[in-house]
């Protein structure tokens, strides 16, 4: 809505408006919505192609939720797709953690 008013002069006349156009919000579905990647992961994520791209948040959002990995902490993709996390998380229903299953086949990592 903000950046319509972009085009409004009244709007512009105001000062109140930002400079810049801040483009769409976050859908609330979004997983980096619910938890942000951390900057090692938010790295690979922004190099990586369109699968690993959905995957990876999706992977780190449960790992979370999971108390797998610590929010607060800054995991590389090795130490998230560790043995443990992902014997947890290999059988998971994600609807359990309020996430909606995948509609296209799920994304395999392989080492």
């Amino acid at each position: 809505m903000l950046d319509r008013l972009q085009s409004s002069e009244l709007a512009q006349a105001t000062g109140l408006l930002p400079h810049e156009i801040i483009g769409p919000l976050p859908r609330p579905s979004d997983h980096t919505t619910h938890a942000p990647l951390p900057p090692k992961l938010e790295r690979l994520h922004a190099i990586s192609g369109p699968k690993v791209k959905s995957a990876l948040p999706a992977v780190y959002r449960a790992s979370v939720l999971m108390h797998l990995v610590d929010i607060h902490a800054d995991p590389t993709l090795e130490e998230l797709l560790s043995e443990q996390v992902v014997e947890q998380l290999i059988d998971l229903d994600p609807s359990i953690l309020g996430m909606e299953k995948p509609k296209k086949e799920p994304f395999t990592f392989t080492s």
